[in-house]
């Protein structure tokens, strides 16, 4: 339980640290856990806020990534982080 509540504390400071910073570029960073065995990591997913470019331009994704990956091992150690570009989630049409 001691690791969820350590990378549970580091996924809010994460996002109250760098999803602003984010979200100036024209996307929104959300974050959970995972978990595989007995190892935890953070899901992290980007989305574009309105007006901003769908999909994300690789550069901008690569550079957020690693922007974040540095964050992460500058502060917190060895914490995985996996993230994927969401692009904009649509409603379905019900069959």
């Amino acid at each position: 339980m001691a690791d969820m509540n350590y990378y549970s504390a580091v996924k809010k400071k994460l996002l109250k640290e760098k999803g602003p910073e984010i979200k100036a570029l024209g996307y929104n960073l959300s974050c959970g856990l995972g978990k595989q065995g007995e190892h935890f990591s953070l899901e992290a997913r980007l989305q574009p806020l309105p007006g901003s470019p769908d999909p994300i331009e690789d550069n901008l994704f690569t550079r957020i990534k690693g922007d974040l990956e540095k964050y992460l091992r500058d502060n917190n150690g060895a914490v995985l982080l996996n993230i994927k570009y969401l692009g904009i989630i649509r409603v379905q049409d019900k069959p």
